[in-house]
């Protein structure tokens, strides 16, 4: 029940139903409102209107004089006291207004009726009225006493509604009453609320036709969608031969059809041809295998990779056993480098460093702390290359590789050609000196002679005998130097330290 809910507020058709009832609460039904709040402004402000001229016109209608006299109890029924409802029955039947009452203050501040256009309420009768509404009480007291009329005001009372206006009646600067003009608003509120509420049933019935109208039409449209979405969780789910019926219309949905139709047609011609590739793949792995296997087998450089400890993978060329020797499982290459754990502790993390994902220096510039040089089986001296080996995205590098080149034979020949070049040196010295490297000859040869008897004719050694014995071969050692006879020095150092 949950997962069809779920389903149903998912829904194409149920958003576009959302979006037509927001998009209907938040333009119709504000400007409806506002409608009807102008109109039911617009009636009170006519009535107001209204009733302040009225209040003028009843004011100039009244004899001030005889309503002043209009205290006195004893006034009833007299000519003046009915000129006077006279001319209140007036106002209240041609001006349209539903009570025209004058009345006057007591000494108690309570307020008394001299008399209205409907004759209802006696002379001097106290008023009910401000006991019952209150909230009338302080309008009537302030037109009283300021002797300005009041504003025209609305007052309720439960569903009762009526506007309201006090114009003072003045004799002099003294105020002798007050008129006062009532008009109930009760029906115009009715007629308003009924309005309200036709507009509202009418909204209603509007916003469900609407409704049921959206949705025949979305449903329609959409029906098709709702097929391709079925057969897309099909395909999603693995099943390629979902069966999607042809839509033949030119509209988008249309199109859309006939696309996925195309795709789904594709991606089963891809599975055929994947199926296929896989059915000969492990024996195209195979043959890449030997094939790559042969060429490393046919190299005639060392070539592996590593990771960050140094372990050696166990895919390498044939000649890498030539120049390491046997390797195990677990072999390490840096072991391999050098017999110093400080140079292997160096060594060891600038590989960690390598292979961290975050170079601080160019890949060049960090592996210039690695031998370039490596004593390889069998006094070989081999030379070292590194390259870096990446991530299928090309990003983190993942493994070193280390290219090995046997160079003993260069290495040989240099030493060879070092060699004769020394000696070529030394031989040009002497050429160019032979009469100072005839006397050194000569002289070297009776200071060892003579040094040599001295020692050998002593019993006891003796510290002046070996000082001028040692001062004898350092002599000897400095003037070769100055010919390049590099081996005469050699061996005239070692017998020194001796």
């Amino acid at each position: 029940m949950w997962v069809l809910l779920k389903r149903v507020a998912n829904s194409i058709v149920t958003r576009n139903i959302a979006t037509f009832l927001v998009i209907l609460m938040l333009v119709v039904v504000p400007l409806v409102y506002r409608y009807l709040h102008d109109v039911e402004d617009l009636m009170s402000d006519t009535i107001r209107a209204q009733l302040d001229a009225v209040a003028e016109l009843g004011r100039s209608m009244l004899n001030v004089e005889e309503v002043r006299q209009m205290s006195d109890p004893a006034m009833e029924g007299t000519p003046a006291y009915e000129r006077m409802l006279t001319a209140l029955g007036t106002i209240q039947q041609n001006f349209g207004v539903d009570n025209a009452v004058l009345m006057r203050r007591l000494p108690n501040s309570r307020f008394a009726y001299i008399g209205d256009g409907s004759r209802q309420f006696r002379i001097n009768e106290d008023v009910e009225l401000h006991r019952n509404f209150p909230e009338t009480y302080p309008p009537a007291n302030n037109a009283w006493v300021s002797g300005q009329p009041t504003k025209t005001a609305m007052f309720h009372s439960g569903e009762s509604r009526w506007f309201q206006v006090y114009t003072p009646l003045k004799l002099g600067d003294q105020v002798v009453a007050l008129l006062l003009l009532n008009k109930f608003a009760t029906p115009i509120a009715v007629a308003t609320d009924k309005r309200q509420h036709d507009i509202l049933v009418g909204m209603a019935l509007a916003l469900t036709g609407g409704i049921f109208v959206w949705w025949f039409l979305t449903s329609r449209s959409l029906r098709p969608l709702i097929r391709l979405q079925r057969a897309s969780q099909q395909i999603a789910a693995g099943d390629l031969d979902v069966d999607i019926p042809d839509n033949r219309s030119l509209t988008e949905i249309g199109e859309l059809n006939r696309d996925f139709r195309k795709m789904v047609q594709d991606l089963r011609e891809s599975r055929a041809a994947i199926e296929e590739y896989n059915r000969t793949l492990e024996q195209r792995i195979a043959e890449r295998t030997l094939e790559l296997q042969g060429l490393l087998d046919n190299m005639d450089e060392g070539l592996f990779t590593i990771d960050a400890q140094g372990i050696i993978d166990p895919r390498y060329a044939a000649a890498t056993v030539q120049m390491l020797g046997e390797l195990s499982a677990d072999s390490n290459f840096i072991e391999r480098l050098s017999d110093d754990e400080s140079v292997r502790s160096t060594i060891r993390d600038t590989f960690a460093l390598l292979l961290s994902g975050t170079l601080m220096l160019d890949w060049d510039d960090m592996v210039a702390n690695l031998p370039r040089e490596v004593r390889g089986q069998g006094q070989r001296w081999l030379r070292a290359r590194y390259r870096p080996v990446r991530d299928l995205a090309g990003e983190r590098i993942t493994r070193v590789m280390v290219i090995l080149q046997d160079v003993t034979q260069e290495k040989a020949l240099q030493a060879d050609i070092e060699a004769k070049r020394s000696e070529q040196s030394m031989v040009v010295q002497i050429l160019q000196n032979r009469d100072a490297y005839d006397l050194f000859h000569t002289d070297a040869l009776n200071l060892l002679n003579e040094s040599t008897r001295a020692v050998q004719s002593l019993e006891l050694v003796r510290r002046k005998v070996i000082d001028e014995a040692f001062r004898t071969l350092h002599t000897i050692k400095g003037t070769a130097g100055l010919f390049g006879l590099k081996e005469v020095a050699s061996r005239a150092h070692e017998v020194e330290d001796q």
